[in-house]
């Protein structure tokens, strides 16, 4: 069955559907009923058919782009470790400011990204979260991030734009891998 054929079917039952609307004894109502019950069943299983085939179609020519995938996996590991070496700035804290006068961002490991009060009161702030973490691990190959708060699990600090141009390239290494 094909897409045509599928779309046909659920014609068939939005007519049956219009049909049981129009109904005046339960008899009729029980036959139409288990009509569309025997339409959905059938869609069901041909929707599930198709989307097999769709699933591995893509599986396919994911196969024949092998190579590339894994080059562009690699580059953008290796640039996302040079930008954590290169946008690391621990400078960003001015510990002579108020707090509210300067927000620190750090971004994790799992990639996460938070913010907090900079200044004087830097570390006695709560920290929120700006972006969600995109892994619940570390990711192979990245190094660790310069600032360690426990083994497997650091960060760097750096500015809100530097922190999203690494987010953005690790949301685009998921959809790769994905």
């Amino acid at each position: 069955m094909n897409g045509d054929q599928i779309i046909n079917h659920i014609e068939d039952i939005t007519q049956l559907m219009g049909q049981l609307e129009n109904t005046e004894t339960l008899d009729e109502y029980a036959k139409i009923s288990d009509k569309i019950s025997i339409e959905r069943e059938h869609i069901s299983k041909e929707v599930q058919k198709l989307y097999s085939v769709i699933y591995l179609t893509i599986i396919d020519k994911k196969k024949t782009f092998h190579n590339e995938i894994e080059a562009k996996k690699n580059e953008i590991i290796q640039k996302v470790n040079e930008l954590i070496t290169k946008y690391h700035n621990p400078s960003l804290i001015d510990s002579h400011a108020m707090p509210s006068e300067n927000t620190i961002y750090k971004i994790y490991s799992d990639f996460e990204v938070t913010s907090e009060k900079g200044g004087w009161g830097y570390g006695g702030h709560t920290l929120f979260g700006y972006l969600t973490p995109l892994f619940n691990r570390n990711v192979y190959g990245i190094n660790d991030f310069p600032c360690m708060v426990k083994p497997n699990f650091s960060y760097a600090i750096m500015t809100l734009d530097h922190c999203l141009e690494i987010y953005n390239l690790m949301r685009t290494y998921i959809r790769i891998i994905s």
